[in-house]
């Protein structure tokens, strides 16, 4: 296998994973490690300019998925699905999260 045909399947594999698990890579699940190492060692060669412009677009890619995907700290940040807003009152150095119904 070439390194484009292995590249690209590393790609289109997490890819795939980040569109049906609707997250990112797990750095605490041993079998998706593997993607974390392949995404840092590409975000350094994107960094440096060593990649290809067809590669570097496609990555760009990658990487807006993986950011749109980005885990969200229940205690920041609204919960729509649950049907809860946090309270305006409260700051991020107390203890205790208020919620209030929408």
């Amino acid at each position: 296998m070439t390194n484009e045909a292995l590249w690209e399947n590393n790609y289109r594999t997490i890819m795939n994973f980040m569109h049906k698990n609707a997250r990112r890579p797990s750095k605490y699940a041993a079998e998706e490690r593997w993607m974390l190492s392949w995404l840092k060692y590409n975000r350094k060669c994107y960094v440096r300019g060593l990649m290809s412009d067809e590669r570097r677009e496609r990555f760009e890619l990658l990487e807006k998925t993986a950011k749109r995907l980005q885990r969200v700290n229940q205690f920041v940040y609204v919960v729509e699905r649950e049907g809860l807003k946090k309270h305006p009152e409260n700051t991020k150095n107390e203890q205790q999260q208020i919620y209030l119904d929408i």
